[in-house]
C-alpha cells in the first residue's frame, strides 16, 4: 500500500470518528431540534450517516483506481499499433532492400516513434483528468494531418488490402487546433475505420468547406451500427454487440476521448450509419480560422 492510500484511509477513519463523536456530543441539541425524533433511533441514524460518508469517500478512491485502469487500457491499445508497425518494418529491413526502400522504412519508423510520443502526451493528459489536459493551439491545414495518418497506417491497411479514396474542395481554409490532439483524433478514426472494414474494403475520406466550418469525414463499409445505438457511440465504455464480438479486447474509450478533444476545439463530431452491416461515417466540424475568430478563440484558450 502506497503512502497516498495510507493517508486516504487515515483521513477516512478520522472523518468517521469525528462524525460519531459529534453525533454523541450534540445528542441533546439534536433531540431538541427534532423533538419528535425517537431517542432509540439516534444510534441507527448515526450508523447510517457513517455508512453513507464512508461510501462517498471510498467511491472517490475507486474513481481514482478506475482512472488508473483506464489509463493502462488505453496505453496498451494505443501503443500496440505503432509498435506493430515498427516490428513489421524492422522485419522487412532484415531482407535485401534497395537504398530507397531502406530510406522509406526508416522514415516510417520515425513516423511511428513520433506517434508513440503523441500518444504519451495524450495519455499524460488523461492521467491528469480530461478537463485538465493542456492545449497548445495554432493555425494549420487538416489535409496535412490526413496525409500523416495515411502514412502511419500503411502496414494495417496493406495487410487487409484496404484502399482509400480522398475527395477535397480545391481550397480548404486554415483551422485553429492543437495539432497533437487533433492528430490523435484523426488517427483514432483511421484506426477505427481500418479495424472494422472487411478485407479488400474501401475507406472514403472527404474534406469540405461548409459555411464557416471545415468538415472532415471518414466512411468505412464495415459492421455499421444501429440507428438507435448511435447516441451511445461516444459514451465511455460503451460498445455495440457486433464490436464486442469482432474485437473483444476493446474498451470503448477512444471515441469518448475524441469527443472531449473536439469539444475543447469548439467543434462538433457525430456519426451516421444506415444500420448494421452498412458501414459508418464519422464527421468532424472545425471552425474556420478567420482573423476575428482566431483572436476570440485564442482569448478563450488563455482563459482555460
Amino acid at each position: 500500500m502506497n503512502k497516498k492510500a495510507i493517508y486516504f484511509r487515515y483521513i477516512l477513519i478520522s472523518t468517521l470518528f469525528i462524525i460519531l463523536v459529534s453525533l454523541n456530543y450534540f445528542h441533546e441539541e439534536i433531540m431538541s431540534f427534532v423533538p419528535f425524533f425517537p431517542n432509540f433511533l439516534l444510534p441507527i441514524f448515526s450508523i447510517i450517516v457513517v455508512i453513507v460518508t464512508a461510501y462517498l469517500l471510498l467511491q472517490k478512491e475507486l474513481d481514482v483506481d478506475n482512472l488508473k485502469y483506464q489509463f493502462l487500457t488505453i496505453a496498451t491499445h494505443k501503443f500496440r499499433t505503432p509498435l506493430t508497425a515498427i516490428k513489421w518494418i524492422t522485419s522487412s529491413l532484415t531482407k535485401e532492400v534497395t537504398h530507397e526502400e531502406k530510406a522509406n522504412f526508416l522514415r516510417q519508423i520515425d513516423v511511428s516513434v513520433n506517434r508513440l510520443m503523441e500518444v504519451v502526451d495524450i495519455l499524460t493528459g488523461l492521467a491528469r483528468f480530461d478537463h485538465r489536459m493542456e492545449y497548445a493551439y495554432e493555425t494549420t491545414w487538416i489535409r496535412q494531418m490526413i496525409d500523416v495518418s495515411l502514412d502511419k497506417y500503411v502496414p494495417e491497411y496493406k495487410e487487409k488490402n484496404i484502399s482509400f479514396s480522398i475527395t477535397a474542395d480545391p481550397e480548404i481554409p486554415l483551422v485553429i487546433i492543437d495539432k497533437r490532439k487533433i492528430q490523435f483524433v484523426i488517427d483514432a478514426l483511421f484506426e477505427n475505420a481500418i479495424r472494422y472494414s472487411p478485407p479488400g474494403g474501401q475507406i472514403e475520406i472527404s474534406l469540405r468547406r461548409k459555411d464557416q466550418y471545415v468538415v472532415f469525414s471518414i466512411k468505412d463499409h464495415g459492421i455499421g451500427i444501429g440507428r438507435n445505438e448511435i447516441s451511445n457511440l461516444f459514451k465511455r465504455y460503451w460498445r455495440s454487440n457486433e464490436s464486442k464480438a469482432a474485437f473483444p479486447d476493446g474498451m470503448g474509450l477512444s471515441l469518448a476521448m475524441v469527443k472531449e478533444i473536439i469539444k475543447r476545439h469548439h467543434g462538433n463530431i457525430w456519426a451516421e450509419s444506415k444500420g448494421k452491416g452498412a458501414g459508418t461515417t464519422f464527421f468532424i466540424k472545425f471552425p474556420i480560422a478567420h482573423t476575428k475568430m482566431k483572436r476570440v478563440t485564442l482569448n478563450k484558450v488563455q482563459g482555460l
